[in-house]
């Protein structure tokens, strides 16, 4: 699963759990937190200053390429204009693939969780009930 922007929580479908015993059984079903609500929730970490950092950093580096262009005569300025159209499609490229970092939950180990089930499971086939004389 992934979290969403803006989102504390993370949607789990749990396909098979095994048993201790090497059991695998089929679920499909949907994870709750510790209340029985959808997903898992925790700490999310929304990756700002990775998201934002090459923004500004990038942001610098165009501004003072710009104010030195904007100190040479017209015909250097005439032939730098390559570069700069680099430079800003350079910084749009990064600034997109910095700004489609997804969030990160972080749960704490041991932490309850709980499976919604879909459907009854049957274990019939693997474990035979018996009456207990106690």
């Amino acid at each position: 699963g992934s979290v969403n922007h803006g989102s504390n929580q993370l949607f789990v479908v749990w396909q098979e759990v095994r048993t201790p015993d090497n059991l695998v059984i089929p679920l499909n079903s949907g994870s709750t937190d510790e209340l029985g609500a959808n997903g898992l929730n925790g700490w999310v970490d929304n990756h700002f200053w990775e998201r934002f950092s090459n923004a500004i950093f990038l942001s610098m580096i165009l501004d003072g390429n710009n104010i030195l262009l904007s100190k040479m005569t017209n015909t250097a300025q005439k032939n730098s204009e390559n570069t700069r159209e680099a430079g800003k499609e350079i910084a749009t490229t990064v600034l997109e693939q910095m700004g489609d970092i997804k969030p990160t939950l972080y749960k704490n180990q041991g932490d309850k969780i709980g499976i919604f089930v879909a459907r009854d499971v049957d274990f019939s086939s693997v474990y035979k009930l018996r009456r207990s004389n106690h």
